[in-house]
């Protein structure tokens, strides 16, 4: 039994020293006993990229155009096409008949589901009333480049 003890002490002197280093490799403090700089803030600066930010000025252009659309049994966005029609997803507009339309003023208007194709997720509806700050969505006449 003597030569197991050995064997024993042996391994778990060598598994001491293994764990130690292992230790001292994951350690924040570097081998002159000083604490590893803090790296800088590198936040960016939001405000500057926000205000001239392309996507800020498509949102605000755009955001007179957007429609809440509520059916009572799904719920999402729409945008005022003309001056009567709302274009939704058909999985918002399901198969209801009738949606609450809610513009971007807080006005709120009843709207008739006027047809919708399942294959392509458009539905439109008809709006009995549009606030006078609502205006349709302009599309690129175009083609892109």
């Amino acid at each position: 039994m003597p030569e197991e003890t050995s064997t024993r002490r042996r391994f778990l002197k060598a598994g001491s020293v293994t764990l130690t280093a292992a230790l001292a490799g994951c350690s924040n403090v570097s081998s002159s006993g000083t604490e590893p700089s803090q790296p800088e803030n590198r936040r960016p600066n939001t405000t500057s990229q926000t205000e001239g930010s392309e996507y800020t000025r498509v949102y605000r252009e755009t955001i007179p155009s957007v429609v809440l659309v509520d059916t009572g049994r799904g719920q999402g966005t729409g945008f005022l096409y003309d001056d009567s029609h709302v274009v939704t997803n058909a999985h918002v507009a399901g198969t209801a008949s009738e949606a609450q339309l809610r513009f971007h003023d807080g006005t709120w208007s009843d709207g008739t589901v006027l047809g919708t194709d399942f294959h392509s997720d458009l539905a439109v509806i008809s709006v009995d009333e549009v606030p006078e700050s609502t205006e349709p969505l302009s599309f690129v006449r175009t083609s892109p480049v």
